[in-house]
Parts: structure tokens; C-alpha cells; sequence
């Protein structure tokens, strides 16, 4: 069951009046039993256990809440250059940090030395998506562009899973 933003707020707002409230109470009437060593105890536990359920329950998303916040046009981590900064007709995909899992097939281009689309070896350092055919089915285009992610070593959440 999922509550909206405004509803958790209000539920955190209780929780953090109300965890403390009993916790306190129940270190009162630890310390005043002559138990102080349970009290201190009590104390460090009990705020642990308070933050660490803080953490899970109020702050802590479900995994489909946190991506894919948008699908980007490039495959993770690749950067979208510009044809003026390569020559290419089109923009293209372009590896900065050195993701690929292939590096042979696939290298990781420097950013004071973009790679120009007169290099010989310029088609290794792109990745480029091509242009779906009127007859190509929106499945069938994703399993290509899915094949073509995976040779060049890489990752695509959102649309290669």
C-alpha cells in the first residue's frame, strides 16, 4: 500500500513526536527502578533503532520510484555529442569514463580530444542509434538497439533490461 507525499510527510511528523515520547517515558521509568545501566543502554539502542526505521520506512524509496527518472538518449553513462564537436552528420553517444565492458570494440574517448568523424577509427568511439524503418515494429527496433548496446559492452536501463 502506497500513501501520497503529503500523507507520509504527516506520518513522519507523528512518527518523530511519537517514537521519542515512549522511548523517553520508558528511560524514565527505567532510570527511577534504579536500572541506569538498562537506561543507558535502552537510550542507545532505542535512538538507533528510531533512526534506523526512520531511514527504512520515510526516506529510503522503493526501487521503482527511483528509476529510471528519465530515459536518456544515450546508453549509462555515455554523453551526447554535438555534430559541430565531431563533424558527424548526427549527434552521437560517446564514452567519457570508460564503462564499456568491451574496451576493444568500444573505447573510451578524452574530452580535450573528441574524436573527429575523419579518424579512421571514429566508428569506435560512438554509439549512434539508427533510424527505425516505417516496416520495423517498435519491439522489434528496441531488440536491435538492445543487440547493438550489448556488442559495445554496455548498459541501457530503462530499455535494455
Amino acid at each position: 500500500m502506497a500513501f501520497s507525499r503529503a500523507t507520509m510527510k504527516v506520518l513522519e511528523n507523528i512518527y518523530w513526536f511519537v517514537c521519542p515520547f515512549f522511548l523517553g517515558i520508558t528511560i524514565y521509568l527505567t532510570w527511577k527502578a534504579n536500572k541506569q545501566i538498562e537506561a543507558m543502554l535502552l537510550t542507545v539502542i532505542g535512538a538507533a533503532a528510531i533512526f534506523y526505521y526512520w531511514v527504512k520506512w520515510f526516506k529510503v524509496q522503493k526501487k521503482e520510484d527511483i528509476w529510471p527518472p528519465v530515459i536518456t538518449p544515450c546508453p549509462d553513462y555515455l554523453t551526447l555529442v554535438s555534430p559541430a564537436n565531431t563533424g558527424a552528420d548526427d549527434p552521437v553517444c560517446m564514452d567519457f569514463v570508460g564503462v564499456s565492458r568491451q574496451p576493444r570494440i568500444f573505447k573510451k574517448a578524452k574530452y580535450d580530444e573528441i574524436p573527429q568523424a575523419s579518424d579512421a577509427d571514429f566508428e569506435s568511439f560512438t554509439f549512434s542509434l539508427d533510424k527505425r524503418a516505417a516496416n520495423d515494429s517498435i519491439a522489434d527496433y528496441n531488440s536491435k538497439v538492445c543487440l547493438k548496446v550489448a556488442s559495445k559492452g554496455l548498459t541501457w536501463q530503462g530499455v535494455c533490461e
